[in-house]
């Protein structure tokens, strides 16, 4: 296990760098994904037609001989929710809109991905 320092890119937040201890800079990106995910872009289930909300980000991770480099993560979100107040400027409308504004094609999150837990 090698201990790695996890930044956000997209969207900036307030954030600093946290030292995540994890066995590869993948890992450390979802781990930081986890505890982190409300300051990420957020996709409401609504606009994705899903039952799950989805957040995501563009994470820098680094580590002592790791160079830094960077990751999208993403984390899906269904629980119990409120509604009212005003939404937050890293609100998406659409998958489109997440995509658009990290630089990635609408295809890019169609697949699964490494070390991806899903539901049975």
């Amino acid at each position: 296990m090698k201990t790695y320092r996890v930044r956000f890119v997209k969207p900036e937040s307030a954030i600093e760098v946290t030292s995540i201890t994890a066995s590869s800079q993948e890992e450390a990106a979802n781990e930081f994904m986890t505890i982190n995910y409300a300051h990420g872009y957020v996709v409401p289930a609504a606009a994705r037609g899903a039952s799950e909300t989805l957040y995501a980000a563009i994470l820098e991770v680094s580590g002592d001989d790791v160079a830094p480099q960077q990751f999208i993560a993403r984390y899906f979100y269904a629980g119990i929710g409120r509604s009212g107040g005003v939404r937050p400027p890293k609100t998406c409308s659409s998958m489109g809109d997440l995509c658009s504004r990290l630089g990635v094609e609408e295809e890019f999150f169609d697949e699964g991905w490494m070390l991806e837990e899903r539901r049975p």
